[in-house]
């Protein structure tokens, strides 16, 4: 080296604006920062072993899932000559890199955190081996193990191909040799699905049997005849189905057309069913837009012992019961089946209940000595039917049940327990009429006199409220803008007084009379009448007229009553009718913060007799799981289906995680095959960005006999990633609200 270079060289190391200078102190806060998440990673590990191994299992089998999506493209790519400049396992920053050079293989580490002076990184050498020559490709493990991509000369994913005079550049190679590289990747999804779908049915894999655990009593399924504890052994003569199928054939049935279900009773006797799948009634189902049939999956009558939240543990130590207790007897009768305690837990509108039920549980202690404990559960009378809260077309007065704090209701000195006599100038409102005052009188003070029990004297308060929207953040209004359901969304906003509403069913006053399905004319009953007697027998309260009325169904019954005046009425007479349509009431289980108790679900094995079977099992799920998806997405598109029933990443992600926690290895592998189909259908749709929109470009360039001009392509490419960007964000956004409301 001269004087000069090297006077030239000291010149350059003291160039504070020289980059170069600056990549040594870079380095050292990059070693900082992946010793630091180093140590964090191994005190998670050593923490909480089992979480940590739930999320390397999510995230390994979400990142395979992609990965074998990418290694199509990769195998395919050198099969017919295009040139692999990279292929990674994993996503993000490289922390191995690998590439045959000459004399050797070329080893970088954490290539792109701690880059070095000449771009090859500050941890990189060669590993000797004889005669190596230099190779194409660079094998690289990156951080994330979410996935893997491949990089080809001049292939570009979000903008037109680059273009170049190297022959084995992806854009100069024949187009029928570039379809066979593009769709190589959903091509390997389903192959690798159906080997692995294989792979369960050869092993078994436990599933919940197309059982009815119970049968929604107004659903589809009800009045075609099938009852709890059926099970349905072949839908549309497909024989080998489980409760997915079951949920499927219903979901994706034409509108009005029926599936027919074949069906063994608990006796063993079969029938056949042809059963028009209906608009879903659940608050979820109605979000989903998924069509029902009415049948809820079988449990066993055991509580799961894996029971981790704080808040399903503490409601069960209320109802005297704990995780791993196995239901025995209900109100001293034994039973053996779901379907046999469900109707009790939760009995259909118009069927009595006493007030108190009682379980008999078997449990083991620490020794695993087995115990009988018995407990009791309140049951409680809720709206339910088409018209909720009305008996016979009679609503009872609407009672307060509860005062939020800080409340116009709170600022009026509203009470619990309050019966609503009048609300601005209408007599005893119904909870509709009460909703509709709010909306007409929003800040604006209403008056509104309730009737209080003071000192064990009823009393009339004259109180003044004024109703108010509710306070709705920025994040709740961007949820909001994105709900479709037009009248979902007026409901966010509707305004109210802070109060929880219920009926006065211990005083048998009318407040208001309405025509319903039953009876087609409204009865001649004024507001603020008191009903006395049904024929000629005393009534105290609702439950006795709810009584009367069920013990004289299909036949006439004579009702008394008070006017609001306190003058006696002439009687009129109606007619019972056989169904319960009449009766907006019904009686449930008070379980606290539970919807139902956490039962086992029942399991089922499938397995292949032998690995043909298995194979045959394996390929007509795959099949099955294509059609599904791509009858969503048809769904989606006709509007049948609502896009807030999609999951994007984070769903599935703690969708896998729940799995991976809670169900075997092999579930966890069924779930990650299916998931593997529903990407490639996804990937193959003919949207631009996604593999079936490459595609669609190439058979264009076939057709016109050149490529689509650069403009045009960038200008379809960024326009599919503002489409794709939207959905994605949509669909986040709906598994985040999903994820935090408890649902996944």
């Amino acid at each position: 080296m001269t004087d000069d270079n090297q006077k030239t060289e000291s010149k350059t190391e003291q160039n504070p604006t020289n980059p170069d200078q600056a990549k040594p102190k870079n380095n050292n806060r990059n070693i900082t920062i992946l010793l630091a998440c180093l140590v964090l990673a191994i005190y998670f590990i050593v923490k909480d072993p089992e979480r940590a191994r739930n999320i390397a299992l999510m995230l390994l089998g979400f990142g395979a899932v992609i990965f074998v999506h990418e290694l199509g493209h990769f195998f395919s790519a050198k099969a017919v000559g295009i040139e692999v400049e990279a292929f990674s396992l994993g996503m993000g920053p490289n922390i191995l890199g690998f590439k045959r050079v000459a004399g050797g293989i070329q080893v970088r580490i954490f290539p792109e955190l701690i880059p070095g002076h000449d771009g090859k990184g500050a941890l990189h050498f060669v590993i000797p081996k004889a005669g190596a020559k230099p190779g194409e490709t660079e094998y690289r493990l990156a951080l994330i193990p979410f996935g893997g991509y491949v990089k080809m000369l001049g292939q570009e994913d979000i903008a037109a191909d680059k273009p170049s005079d190297n022959p084995r550049a992806f854009a100069n190679k024949p187009v029928w040799q570039r379809v066979i590289v593009i769709s190589a990747g959903v091509i390997m999804n389903i192959i690798s699905a159906a080997i692995v779908f294989m792979l369960v049915f050869a092993q078994g894999v436990e599933l919940p049997p197309a059982a009815a655990g119970y049968v929604k009593y107004d659903g589809p399924a009800a009045i075609a005849g099938i009852k709890g504890g059926d099970e349905i052994i072949a839908i549309n003569g497909k024989e080998n189905i489980n409760f997915i199928d079951l949920k499927q054939a219903a979901a994706f049935a034409d509108p009005g057309k029926s599936i027919e279900l074949q069906v063994r009773h608990p006796d063993g006797s079969e029938n056949i069913y042809n059963v028009i799948p209906g608009e879903p009634q659940s608050v979820m189902g109605k979000k989903m837009g998924l069509k029902e049939i009415g049948i809820g999956p079988s449990y066993t009558l055991s509580l799961s012992d894996k029971i981790t939240e704080k808040e399903i543990l503490a409601a069960l130590k209320k109802l005297g019961l704990r995780p791993g207790d196995t239901v025995t007897a209900v109100n001293g009768e034994p039973i053996s089946h779901y379907y046999q305690l469900f109707p009790v837990l939760h009995p259909n509108p118009g069927i009595q209940s006493d007030d108190k039920i009682q379980l008999t549980v078997q449990r083991s202690d620490a020794e695993n000595n087995l115990a009988t404990v018995t407990t009791e559960i309140d049951m409680a009378i809720v709206s339910t039917g088409k018209e909720p809260g009305q008996i016979l077309g009679m609503f009872p007065r609407v009672k307060i049940v509860s005062v939020a704090k800080d409340s116009p209701a709170a600022q009026a000195s509203v009470e619990p327990n309050d019966i609503i006599l009048r609300f601005g100038s209408t007599n005893n409102p119904t909870l509709k009429e009460v909703v509709e005052i709010c909306k007409l009188n929003v800040s604006q003070p209403v008056e509104l006199l309730v009737l209080r029990q003071e000192k064990d004297l009823p009393t009339e308060k004259l109180l003044t409220v004024t109703p108010e929207e509710p306070e709705i953040n920025w994040l709740k209004r961007l949820g909001i803008f994105l709900i479709t359901d037009e009248e979902e969304r007026k409901n966010i906003f509707k305004p109210a007084i802070g109060v929880g509403i219920g009926y006065d069913r211990d005083n048998p006053v009318v407040a208001r009379c309405i025509a319903t399905e039953s009876n087609s004319r409204e009865l001649l009953i004024p507001r603020g009448a008191t009903i006395t007697a049904l024929n000629d027998q005393p009534v105290e309260n609702w439950n006795d007229i709810i009584v009367a009325f069920m013990k004289n169904q299909e036949q006439q019954v004579k009702i008394s009553y008070l006017t609001p005046d306190g003058q006696l009425s002439e009687s009129i007479t109606v007619d019972i009718p056989e169904n319960r349509n009449w009766l907006g009431y019904g009686y449930v289980a008070k379980l606290g913060q539970l919807i139902d108790l956490p039962f086992n679900v029942r399991q089922k094995l499938f397995q292949g007799e032998n690995i043909l079977d298995s194979l045959r099992m394996g390929t007509d799920l795959t099949y099955s799981f294509i059609g599904n998806t791509y009858l969503t997405i048809k769904g989606m598109l006709n509007q049948n289906i609502k896009l807030s029933s999609a999951m994007g990443p984070v769903g599935i992600m703690k969708v896998s995680y729940t799995i991976a926690q809670k169900k075997s290895l092999t579930y966890y592998c069924y779930f990650m095959a299916m998931i593997s189909v529903c990407i490639a259908v996804f990937n193959f749709l003919p949207l631009p960005i996604l593999d079936g929109g490459h595609i669609v470009m190439l058979i264009i360039e076939k057709i016109k006999g050149s490529p689509v001009s650069t403009k045009v392509q960038e200008f379809v490419t960024y326009a599919g990633l503002i489409l794709i960007g939207s959905l994605f964000l949509v669909i986040t956004f709906h598994d985040i609200v999903r994820l935090f409301t408890g649902v996944l």
